[in-house]
């Protein structure tokens, strides 16, 4: 059974900036099939907006970022939720996938 995942965008941003830390190895078993990636369009603006106004990437580096996860990501449409409520269920899939990541032996 292939776990379906949602990565938020402080695990995007970590994985960028970090090749030694576990959302870097989460992000890998999405690149090469291990486990299913979705994301929304909420959590992408979110990264385009802290990599362009926190991190001060350009609009080209950016772009390539954003490119990058929607190779390995299905893009899924959020629909009747608020925005909070949403964002919560996020970080309860994402608690979700670390505590079967540990359990896989990483």
């Amino acid at each position: 059974m292939k776990y379906i995942v949602v990565f938020d965008t402080n695990i995007l941003l970590s994985a960028l900036f970090s090749q030694n830390g576990n959302p870097f190895r989460c992000l890998t078993l999405a690149k090469i099939g291990q486990i299913e990636s979705v994301i929304c369009q909420e959590i992408l603006d979110e990264f385009v907006e802290k990599l362009l106004l926190k991190f001060n990437f350009s609009e080209e580096k950016t772009q390539a970022a954003i490119q990058e996860v929607k190779v390995f990501s299905r893009l899924v449409t959020i629909s009747n939720t608020k925005s909070g409520y949403a964002r919560l269920l996020f970080h309860f899939d994402q608690i979700l996938f670390k505590q079967r990541f540990w359990r896989l032996g990483k």
